[in-house]
């Protein structure tokens, strides 16, 4: 009985230490989730003015570089967004006054050695009791080359206004996976 409770006891510190090492690496990396850093500013351009609807039309394009640990799929990897969309002054979700901003994009994400994802999203902007307003929307995968070749999913996200000043971010976090019969031709 007592050698029954010794190896009961060493296999739940074995799995135990296994559970511990599994939530540290679980913290330390999220496959699904990834934050791209902008280079500057996003370049918009106003293309139409709507006075009476006080409604500006614009379009433009950001650049950034996905920050993450070495083992990240897209860690490293370039990014290079064109959006449009319309701006109206309005009230926000926190109940403050904001531009508010309907935006849909294209996302081109390309490693060092040429391969490519794309992602198409919309956003729109909300605010938190916690934060200032940002744009939150949706994001979709909709093809991919070499190593993203087949990849596929969701990503809900929040990022920077475009239309304010300053470097900005956006966080993405979803579902995303790379569809291993798409692999198989690499």
């Amino acid at each position: 009985m007592a050698q029954r409770t010794g190896m009961g006891v060493a296999t739940a510190l074995v799995l135990a230490a296994a559970g511990a090492a599994a939530s540290a690496q679980e913290a330390h990396y999220d496959p699904n989730q990834l934050t791209i850093e902008f280079t500057g500013p996003p370049l918009v351009e106003v293309i139409a003015v709507d006075e009476l609807a006080e409604e500006e039309e614009f379009r433009g394009r950001y650049a950034g570089v996905v920050a993450g640990e070495p083992e990240d799929l897209f860690a490293g990897v370039e990014v290079n967004c064109e959006f449009e969309g319309l701006a109206a002054p309005g009230r926000a979700l926190s109940g403050g006054f904001t531009t508010v901003e309907d935006v849909a994009g294209r996302c081109l994400f390309t490693a060092d050695n040429g391969d490519v994802a794309i992602a198409e999203w919309t956003c729109r902007t909300g605010a938190m009791m916690t934060s200032d307003a940002r744009c939150e929307g949706k994001a979709e995968w909709v093809e991919g080359t070499g190593k993203f070749a087949g990849i596929t999913g969701t990503a809900r996200f929040h990022s920077d206004l475009f239309l304010q000043p300053g470097k900005g971010f956006a966080k993405w976090k979803g579902e995303w996976r790379i569809n291993a019969v798409a692999q198989l031709g690499r």
